[in-house]
């Protein structure tokens, strides 16, 4: 069987359905390596565009004409193709084929809705339980908002066309993923990263709610684009990086940790130390233990600007910042705008951290496993020019006139969607930064450079008895 074969393209196309956020992302990119090769490039769009008529739901065509968004546009197929091919057209695909197809609009959307809700009509118990469950919590609070603003019942519109959706499509109410894994792990605290039917559901719903709003409540559509942008599969740009091997300057340290003269402040300094690569340095990592040890284990390094005094609070929790921003024209990266640097009293003196969680307003929920990693990237205080993010197959890259200055590189580690309660899934990050520019930021701000370590462990106490969770923490000096 030939990798364009029909069967073997219905195989690569049904992956953009599995229950595995990561597997869609990863079907995705073999989508437009085939698509972007004259040789099976026929063949591919014919197998694409058929998986997107045959769609059910509004949400799978969004992740269908994704891809097209990050196709060569010497790639994609005629408009007027695409045009016939959707049967569950919303206004954010309507959106989408605009920028795909600069400002053609195929329309048919405006009918994409439920009707009016009726006012007898009452939000379904497990509609409420799990609104926040199968997408994520940005739904609800963009559902409250409109509400507040516009003084029109979106939230009731939302459960309505769940209702209607969930029983065409005779979806079943599921609770616990039992795709993978063992029901007891839920037990435990493990969860995972998956995408139930349920979630297309709600997410289908969300932008027939839109699309009413737009069609019948006068919502300007470039209005309802901050909204409808929250439901994207992927985010363009981010969608290119790759795992890279595991750090081998790594070696086995962070085992050091799970025997029992495991020093935590004794391994952070040899990381630190192995960390130091020609003209860069480690400024944060991320690692799971070795799988062999523990499955379920985490081990988090961040640096810090800390003044001479700096002592923590007794099981002070110290993290990166959180950096929103929103991309532009659909895609990761670009100009970094100014953070506000966050100075954090520690039991004596201060401590600033060094790197900020980059998070993107649009997300691309494709990318989850590496949001919930942390996108640990060196703030854009610890630099007295203008820096830029971009990101490629080697993974994310901070870069000012002057060259690059920052990057993060990613790792997968026996990698599974499940997770333990506060931890990732099996995903590494490295983060490292110019020697030089980081000294001159602790110079610039008169401080040193401090180091939070931190250990999330899963046990078994007696060997058979349930996962039980524990998190250590200590601090030093570099």
């Amino acid at each position: 069987m030939t990798a364009t074969s029909p069967i073997a393209l219905s195989l690569l196309m049904d992956r953009l359905s599995w229950p595995v956020k990561m597997v869609r992302w990863k079907a995705a990119k073999a989508i437009r390596m085939l698509v972007e090769n004259e040789e099976t490039n026929a063949e591919c769009i014919d197998s694409l565009l058929s998986w997107i008529a045959s769609r059910v739901f509004e949400s799978e065509v969004i992740s269908g004409l994704s891809i097209l968004l990050i196709l060569k546009p010497s790639s994609r197929p005629s408009f007027e193709r695409v045009c016939a091919s959707i049967a569950r057209p919303s206004l954010l695909s309507e959106l989408l084929l605009e920028r795909i197809y600069e400002g053609r609009r195929c329309g048919g959307w405006e009918k994409g809705h439920s009707g009016n809700a009726p006012k007898y009509f009452v939000p379904a118990r497990y509609f409420e339980e799990f609104k926040k469950v199968h997408v994520p919590p940005i739904f609800t609070h963009n559902v409250d908002n409109l509400e507040r603003q516009n003084g029109l019942p979106f939230a009731v519109q939302w459960a309505y066309e769940w209702q209607l959706l969930t029983e065409a499509t005779q979806t079943a109410k599921t609770n616990y993923a039992h795709h993978f894994g063992d029901f007891g792990l839920q037990q435990a605290g493990i969860g995972g990263q998956f995408c139930q039917r349920q979630g297309e559901v709600y997410r289908s719903a969300y932008l027939r709610m839109l699309s009413y709003a737009a069609n019948v409540w006068g919502m300007p559509p470039r209005y309802a684009a901050n909204y409808l942008f929250n439901a994207l599969s992927l985010l363009p740009g981010l969608f290119d990086v790759e795992p890279q091997q595991r750090p081998s300057w790594l070696g086995d340290l962070p085992s050091a940790i799970l025997r029992d003269d495991g020093n935590l402040v004794d391994v952070g300094k040899a990381i630190v130390a192995a960390g130091r690569q020609c003209e860069n340095c480690l400024v944060a990592l991320g690692t799971p233990f070795p799988v062999g040890e523990m499955e379920f284990g985490d081990l988090e390094l961040l640096s810090f600007f800390v003044s001479e005094d700096f002592e923590p609070e007794f099981e002070q929790k110290l993290q990166a910042p959180l950096d929103i921003y929103f991309p532009g024209d659909l895609t990761f990266g670009g100009v970094r705008k100014p953070l506000e640097m966050k100075v954090v009293p520690g039991k004596l003196g201060t401590a600033i951290s060094v790197c900020a969680d980059t998070q993107p307003v649009l997300r691309g929920f494709w990318h989850d496993d590496y949001f919930q990693r942390g996108l640990l990237l060196p703030a854009s205080y610890c630099f007295d020019v203008e820096t830029t993010l971009h990101a490629g197959t080697d993974g994310l890259n901070v870069t000012c006139e002057s060259g690059q200055v920052a990057q993060a590189t990613f790792w997968h580690d026996a990698w599974t969607p499940l997770y333990a309660k506060g931890s990732p899934t099996r995903c590494g990050i490295a983060t490292f930064m110019r020697r030089d520019a980081l000294k001159q930021a602790a110079s610039r701000f008169g401080m040193r450079i401090g180091w939070s370590i931190r250990a999330n462990t899963m046990v078994k106490d007696d060997g058979f008895s349930e996962l039980n969770p524990s998190s250590h923490k200590a601090f030093f000096l570099e």
